[in-house]
């Protein structure tokens, strides 16, 4: 989206995004017969012309996170008094995932920053 599209509550926000999730293939036939919400699969845009160290650094950072769910997901199933296993059948294909990377100017009297750190001007 163009810088000033994004709107909360009517007021343009000026918050900078890229999103990434779970790559799938989108060469499907028929892929234009989809309903819309499943539209939005397919490769990332990765920027690897002029960043060609974002890839490898967020996959980095998603394959760290997804490791760290497993163990957690180990803990609880142990704290249940179930195997550390129990819900592994549960996970077996791959995840899906999803991030995005966001950055929260400092707002002005006629623009929204909807960031954790900012509140909202309506």
């Amino acid at each position: 989206m163009k810088l000033g599209v994004e709107n909360t509550a009517g007021v343009v926000d000026i918050r900078e995004q890229v999103e990434f999730a779970t790559e799938t293939d989108s060469s499907v036939a028929g892929w234009k017969l989809w309903p819309p919400y499943e539209r939005l699969r397919g490769r990332n845009q990765w920027p690897d012309d002029f960043q060609p160290s974002l890839r490898p650094t967020i996959m980095e950072y998603v394959n760290g996170t997804l490791e760290i769910a497993n163990i957690i997901r180990r803990a609880l199933c142990m704290a249940l008094g179930l195997s550390a296993d129990a819900l592994d059948h549960m996970f077996d294909n791959d995840p899906h995932w999803a991030m995005k990377l966001v950055s929260y100017p400092v707002p002005n009297e006629n623009m929204s920053s909807s960031g954790a750190n900012h509140r909202y001007i309506h």
